[in-house]
């Protein structure tokens, strides 16, 4: 069975129905699961590394200049998207700000 990445949604309307505690509680385990999830991802992608490397693969890094261009290349795509979803009614500027300062707190640039 292929491995696929998922995550617990719920519709605002819904959520805002349900007493707080019920609230606490769905907030406190979907980031419970988020954490578990990403362990679990992490954890599967060092085993498929090292199943390339045994199965006669060469793993290498890339240069920081290639990794600095790819970024580039990249770099108005978060914007777009975010400027799409809010045409759409939806909040893609505050999604990608939050998904933003995750990774900067994370450590990444």
């Amino acid at each position: 069975m292929p491995k696929v990445a998922v995550a617990p949604t719920m519709n605002e309307n819904s959520f805002s129905r349900r007493p707080e505690d019920v609230q606490q509680i769905i907030l406190e385990v979907g980031r419970g699961y988020g954490q578990a999830a990403g362990a679990s991802l992490n954890g599967a992608q060092q085993r498929g590394l090292v199943g390339f490397e045994e199965g006669g693969a060469t793993i290498k890094e890339i240069s920081p200049e290639i990794r600095a261009s790819r970024a580039a290349s990249l770099s108005r795509f978060p914007d777009e998207m975010a400027k799409d979803a809010d045409g759409r009614g939806m909040p893609g500027s505050t999604v990608r700000a939050l998904y933003l300062q995750a990774v900067s707190d994370a450590g990444y640039e």
